[in-house]
């Protein structure tokens, strides 16, 4: 994308210390008194067509520019429950159970505490969502799971972790048994990070909960109505 454009003066210091000084006691600067100048050259001078030609290609850029970026983010969702509270969140990056499972762990350990605290400490960037929204993200990640890279149901109330799987649907598991396979996932150092996912996953395998409890709490994916074009408010 283009940018701006410095410009380099000179002017002795003397008289730029002067220039500053007074400036300064009109509430202005320089620097704003050129740019402004520089404006105004630039509108009497350069012809109107030309102008609103400039500003269209400008804002192309941008808007280009945009969509770029939105295509290259990623997206989490969560849903917690503590005390019997359910709280939704979204995470504008990219997680796997994997780095879900991290956490859990550090955070089972005697010293530390499992809440959604915890978790908003863990992943700074969580922004709060509500449950329509977060429905909608479980939707985009049947849809697009390159976009929306994991939704989770994390119950500390009764320990327990699930994650959405595109192909096979919810997964889920205790808390320990995740914390186990994060475990044993890097007992060996070294390795690239699908392996460490693969490690991970097979530690999982046959460590399944009975996902009746799960449904219950769910949202039917197939009955939300939701625009398949638009897709979830991802930005909030």
């Amino acid at each position: 994308m283009s940018g701006d454009v410095q410009l380099e003066l000179w002017l002795h210091e003397y008289k730029m210390e002067a220039l500053s000084a007074v400036l300064e006691q009109q509430g202005t600067s320089v620097e704003k008194q050129m740019q402004e100048m520089l404006m105004q050259l630039y509108a009497e001078n350069v012809p109107r067509e030309v102008q609103q030609g400039i500003r269209q290609r400008i804002d192309d850029e941008y808007a280009a520019e945009l969509a770029e970026r939105e295509a290259a983010r990623k997206y989490s969702a969560f849903q917690v429950r503590e005390s019997g509270t359910d709280r939704f969140y979204q995470l504008d990056q990219g997680e796997g159970f994997l780095d879900v499972g991290r956490f859990l762990r550090r955070y089972s350990q005697p010293d530390q505490e499992l809440t959604a605290a915890s978790l908003e400490k863990s992943f700074a960037d969580l922004k709060p969502i509500t449950a329509e929204q977060y429905e909608l993200l479980t939707v985009r990640r049947m849809e697009d799971p390159g976009k929306v890279t994991g939704v989770f149901r994390l119950d500390f109330d009764e320990m327990t972790a699930a994650a959405l799987d595109p192909a096979e649907g919810w997964k889920a598991y205790s808390i320990k048994d995740v914390s186990t396979a994060v475990y044993h996932a890097y007992r060996k150092n070294g390795l690239a990070p699908e392996r460490y996912e693969a490690r991970f996953e097979e530690r999982l395998v046959g460590r399944q909960l009975d996902l009746a409890a799960f449904e219950q709490a769910v949202p039917e994916i197939d009955a939300l109505e939701h625009d398949s074009e638009q897709g979830p408010m991802l930005s909030l």
